[in-house]
């Protein structure tokens, strides 16, 4: 009694169908668990989903009008700080035309100063 190629195949083949069947059905019974306690955890918190679905469209008006309130707040800081800008450029601008007044003051001073120097030294030579 010998067994032939072909039915070695068959009888393998067999064999990886009903345990691919076994796990299938395990597979399915662990589904099925899964369902049942995700059914069982929703109708326990039922009436918070409920109120969550309820209150989602003010919460999504609040944010919306958040949104709105800071892009506003956004814009004024952007043309205050403009304005700031302007202002501390017209100063330092001032501040510059200033210190070259000064500058120039103190050159003509010391020119002045010189020249004394220049006449004292001459008369002081003598």
């Amino acid at each position: 009694m010998y067994i032939s190629l072909g039915d070695l195949g068959l009888f393998i083949l067999f064999c990886l169908t009903m345990t691919a069947g076994v796990i299938f059905i395990i597979l399915m019974l662990n589904v099925i668990h899964l369902v049942k306690r995700v059914n069982s955890i929703v109708e326990a918190n039922s009436q918070n989903i409920n109120k969550s679905l309820t209150e989602l469209p003010e919460v999504i008006n609040n944010v919306n009008d958040f949104s709105k309130n800071a892009n506003e707040c956004l814009e004024n800081a952007n043309l205050a700080v403009g304005v700031i800008k302007g202002a501390v450029t017209d100063t330092v601008s001032t501040v510059e035309d200033s210190a070259e007044g000064v500058l120039d003051f103190v050159r003509a001073f010391s020119d002045i100063v010189k020249t004394i120097q220049g006449v004292v030294g001459m008369f002081g030579k003598k």
